[in-house]
């Protein structure tokens, strides 16, 4: 008769390690597939913040942002001419700007001052 109940005792602690040790396992596998999100946004921040490094340096122009005619020209954002002075536009980093619109050019109107490159490429 004892070695009945501890038939029994064993197979209930058999069956309750198996659901412990079955918890640890998927507890593991949510940590993991939480830890790969967690570099995939570290990774998208650091490109983010890489890119953002490389404008450090480009002109800040405004962009005509509402819907209408295809846009051709971007303004100094600095010393801009007197359409970039109303409302409905927005900054962007020069290159940001003309990245995929290959026919957008500076305004003619607006005060452009000589870039750092082109004073040292002068000198």
């Amino acid at each position: 008769m004892c070695t009945n109940k501890q038939d029994r005792a064993a197979q209930l602690i058999a069956t309750r390690m198996a659901d412990l040790t079955d918890r640890r396992r998927r507890a593991y596998e949510r940590a993991e597939a939480a830890l790969t999100t967690l570099r995939r946004t570290l990774d998208r921040i650091d490109r983010d913040e890489a890119e953002l490094a490389a404008h450090q340096h480009d002109v800040v122009v405004l962009l005509r942002d509402k819907l209408g005619p295809a846009r051709t020209v971007y303004h100094n954002a600095d010393r801009p001419c007197g359409l970039a002075r109303s409302k409905g536009f927005r900054a962007y980093f020069e290159a940001e700007a003309r990245k995929g619109r290959p026919n957008l050019r500076r305004c003619g109107v607006c005060d452009w001052a000589p870039s750092p490159d082109s004073q040292a490429g002068a000198a």
